[in-house]
């Protein structure tokens, strides 16, 4: 028995409607593959990190960008109470600060 063509035709759009698949977009499919790459992940972190510590890290520090501790000078790394935690130059500024 032969189908009328109105059957087919809501046949085939029923199946069709059953067939739609939703799409993503080109951005969606790229975070999609950066988030499932283990080496990619870890470069973010690591880049989060670093700038998390240059945004905050000179709240730890005990001196400024431009002083100059002049009994300090070429002093060793300490972290003692004088807070030169990666030691001074030759000028007696702190390297902590400076890096």
């Amino acid at each position: 028995m032969m189908l009328k063509k109105e059957e087919t035709n809501q046949a085939l759009d029923n199946f069709s409607s059953q067939l739609e698949v939703e799409g993503r977009s080109l951005w969606q499919d790229a975070r999609i593959r950066f988030m499932r790459n283990k080496a990619a992940m870890t470069s973010l972190f690591i880049l989060v990190m670093i700038t998390l510590w240059v945004v905050f890290g000179p709240m730890f520090a005990f001196y400024a960008f431009d002083d100059t501790d002049w009994y300090a000078m070429h002093a060793a790394p300490t972290f003692g109470a004088e807070g030169h935690y990666f030691g001074t130059d030759a000028l007696g500024r702190d390297l902590y600060v400076r890096t």
